[in-house]
Order: structure tokens, then sequence, then C-alpha cells
């Protein structure tokens, strides 16, 4: 997720020239940047809502393979799509990215185990 900043937006630090801290190079980044800093705290929380909106998306699917009897390998390929997003979007070692890959691994255990039977 990338903070939504224009070039015009970045016009808002030329208060600090008004300020004489900014000439003495004493300024402190805030409150010049608090706009900015409020843009990333956005993006963040927007990024946490999508991925809790991918974990749903995975019990989504599962749900819906067991009732219409999708084809497993079709099944794979939604998973691996989602996983790709979820990874690109977060990383590999976030928690909800981890959260999402072992409810996946837990499906295939389970299935993996009443095929065996």
């Amino acid at each position: 997720m990338v903070a939504k900043v224009s070039r015009i937006d970045w016009l808002r630090n030329a208060a600090g020239l008004l300020n004489p801290n900014y000439w003495r190079g004493t300024l402190s980044p805030r409150p010049v940047l608090d706009w900015y800093l409020k843009r990333v705290d956005e993006a963040v929380n927007e990024a946490k809502e999508l991925a809790q909106g991918f974990c749903d998306l995975v019990t989504s699917v599962i749900l819906a393979q067991s009732r219409l009897g999708k084809d497993d390998s079709e099944l794979m390929e939604l998973f691996k799509k989602v996983l790709k997003i979820q990874e690109k979007a977060f990383g590999s070692e976030n928690e909800e990215f981890m959260e999402t890959l072992k409810k996946i691994v837990h499906y295939l255990g389970q299935n993996v185990t009443q095929v065996e039977t």
C-alpha cells in the first residue's frame, strides 16, 4: 500500500520556510510533516483492512469449493493468486499473510486426510 500523496501536497512543506527554526537548522519535522504522517497512517490502516479481506476471501473460497465440488486444481490456482497478491502487498512476514497460509495448509491437510481414509 502506498500513501496517497501528490506533488502539490509537498508544497505544504513550504510552510516550514516561514519558521525561523528552518533557517537555523533546528526545525522539528512536526508539525510541518503531520499531513504526511497522517497519510501514511491512513495507508497502513487501509492495508490492514485489505489483509482482513484476504483472510475472509480464503475462507469463502474454501467454503465454495466444498459446497460446489470445484476441481482441486482450480482451487489451488485461486489460493496461489490470493497468496501472491497478499504477499506483494504486505510481505511474507506479515501476520495476516501467515494466517492465510495457515488456513490453506489446514484445509489441504483435512482434504489429504479425507482422501487417504
